[in-house]
């Protein structure tokens, strides 16, 4: 697993220092506000090998679906380059559910790839949880 360290900036790509973005909520120390926090925290757990927190967050009416070892085998030959995020549907601090649509750029092996998204995420006891997606065309 990749280790962040609190002076680097985050693999989000939020622009903002790894401690003030992603690494207090890998840590467990603040879970994410919004929608689009959390999906940036699981980008950052994709790019870091954090499968726990991908685990934990996933909607638990879901998480049967979460095969850790599949994810593992399929990350381990992936170098994370960027996220962005290209749209939002509600998921604030104030609403119950919301929708992040994302491109998440990686490399393997084989070359440069692109993973397009559009996740559903809610709150299960006031907590934000990734849901599902659907691959968007691109």
């Amino acid at each position: 697993m990749a280790v962040i360290r609190p002076g680097q900036r985050c693999p989000c790509g939020s622009g903002q220092g790894a401690a003030r973005c992603c690494l207090p909520a890998l840590r467990g120390r603040r879970w994410p506000e919004t929608a689009e926090a959390l999906m940036r925290s699981r980008y950052t757990a994709f790019a870091v090998g954090d499968l726990g927190w991908l685990e934990r967050t996933h909607d638990p009416a879901t998480r049967g679906d979460f095969d850790a070892e599949d994810v593992r085998q399929w990350n381990a030959g992936n170098r994370w380059i960027s996220l962005t995020i290209l749209g939002t549907e509600a998921g604030g601090v104030g609403d119950d559910a919301g929708r992040v649509r994302f491109e998440a750029l990686f490399r393997r092996a084989d070359g440069e790839h692109s993973l397009r998204e559009d996740s559903a995420f809610r709150r299960v006891d006031g907590r934000w949880v990734y849901v599902d997606g659907e691959a968007l065309p691109g």
